[in-house]
């Protein structure tokens, strides 16, 4: 459960609490695979649901670095007026230790006719025992589509948090922000606004 789901910095739950669940699996060999669903909120409209969809081969190079590519299909409520915000997302990343880095390309932008790249290296730190600091930074850059007014050719997203793992649970608590003007955010409700994110998860 999320204070707020936040996509690359932009609330998509209309800064309301949301849902998630994911299912995933990770093959000896390298392939894996898993979805997830969340609930949004778009337009202050009542929750719907959204999902992701992603496969994948990681190899390592060693027991602290390895590589991995990524396809992924994002699915979104379907606007009546926009149409579809579906889009494909295809990643590249490295990771070293608790650092990784990643790069993304999607030619289809949420659907709007925009080619765009995200770059972004997210880190933990171990503090204490069950306790670490967690980062996150990201920018993206797009082409110019079809959505009037145009959003920002480029956009970054920061964050920063404690994540508090205790009795199989993990606590989250981080702040979450994004350089893109009120003016020109893609949702309403003050969505671009920096907040805070609180998040309560366990895996099975």
């Amino acid at each position: 459960m999320l204070s707020d789901y936040r996509f690359r910095g932009i609330s998509l739950s209309d800064r309301r609490p949301a849902l998630q669940g994911w299912v995933s699996y990770d093959h000896p060999s390298g392939v894996y695979a898993g979805a997830l669903v969340s609930t949004i909120s778009i337009y202050g409209l009542d929750p719907e649901l959204s999902a992701e969809a992603y496969g994948g081969y990681a190899y390592a190079l060693s027991p602290r670095a390895a590589l991995d590519v990524t396809a992924s299909r994002y699915f979104y409520p379907k606007s009546s007026v926009l149409g579809s915000y579906d889009f494909n997302d295809f990643s590249f990343g490295v990771s070293l230790d608790r650092v990784n880095a990643r790069v993304h390309y999607s030619g289809d932008y949420f659907g709007r006719g925009d080619q765009a790249v995200y770059v972004e290296v997210n880190a933990a730190l171990p503090l204490s025992d069950g306790l670490s600091l967690v980062g996150h930074l990201g920018e993206l850059a797009r082409s110019g589509g079809t959505t009037a007014p145009p959003p920002p050719r480029f956009q970054a997203d920061a964050k920063i948090g404690l994540v508090w793992t205790v009795a199989g649970f993990a606590l989250e608590f981080s702040v979450v922000g994004t350089d893109v003007p009120s003016n020109q955010c893609p949702l309403p409700n003050q969505s671009c606004a920096p907040g805070v994110v609180l998040a309560v998860s366990r895996e099975f």
